[in-house]
């Protein structure tokens, strides 16, 4: 079975709402060290999450994290 994500470019909840007719993952740019248009903030995240179509799960994309940060 193939599974489609579009990944980064949804910015919007409309949107958000037409890709999830055809897709099953939606990503979303939630950091990027490098400015890009496509990032979104988190009420629009949010926004997102909430008007994707049932069964349509969102991705949250993350650019130039450390995965090996200091504990403190």
């Amino acid at each position: 079975m193939t599974l489609l994500k579009i990944c980064g470019g949804v910015t919007n909840a409309r949107d958000a709402v037409m890709v999830s007719n055809y897709a099953d993952y939606v990503g979303v740019i939630v950091h990027s060290r490098i400015p890009t248009p496509r990032l979104v903030n988190n009420e629009v995240a949010r926004e997102i999450i909430k008007t994707v179509k049932g069964g349509v799960r969102v991705v949250g994309v993350v650019e130039g994290l450390s995965l090996l940060m200091p504990l403190n």
